[in-house]
């Protein structure tokens, strides 16, 4: 899983490679372990992108993106710059 434009602003993309057809949960926490987004979508074998316009509400720090599948678990830090 790669966040394509970390540091993030309000919108970014979140991009993830399967092998196989599943859903997706993400979750976003803060660094202190809460929770503060949960969504879900599907994705196809190979490349997927999801574009994210849910940034603009964070304030300015460090974030842990989740995407969990059946078959995976994937987590990349990101960083919000301005608020």
């Amino acid at each position: 899983m790669q966040i394509l434009g970390n540091p993030v602003s309000s919108n970014s993309t979140v991009r993830i490679t399967l092998q196989n057809p599943q859903r997706v949960v993400f979750r976003l926490f803060d660094m202190n372990g809460k929770l503060l987004h949960s969504s879900t979508g599907d994705a196809s074998p190979g490349a997927n992108i999801y574009p994210i316009s849910k940034f603009g509400f964070l304030a300015k720090g460090q974030y842990t993106l989740q995407a969990i599948t059946s078959e995976a678990k994937f987590s990349v830090r990101m960083v919000k710059l301005r608020e």
